[in-house]
């Protein structure tokens, strides 16, 4: 299952969250959502970066080139129409 994630800025007041750009969702759209407070998903991103070039050190780039092309070749056609 391909996961298609949108990083979503808002703002918490009342006990709602209110996103501050333009949402492209179907009203009463049902989500979910990891929380982080302003700025700290940079660093939570490079944390999680460093761990991923921590565990590939050993791998030859090119095996992750087309480990990483073949990912994106079938979640394409996950994405098809019917698929």
């Amino acid at each position: 299952m391909a996961v298609d994630a949108k990083r979503i800025r808002a703002v918490f007041a009342d006990g709602v969250f209110r996103p501050l750009d333009a949402v492209s969702l179907p009203e009463q759209s049902e989500v979910e959502l990891a929380v982080l407070e302003a700025g700290e998903f940079d660093a939570w991103w490079e944390a999680h970066a460093a761990r991923m070039r921590t565990r590939t050190a050993a791998i030859p780039g090119d095996e992750i080139e087309r480990d990483a092309a073949e990912t994106i070749r079938e979640t394409r056609a996950d994405r098809r129409p019917g698929a």
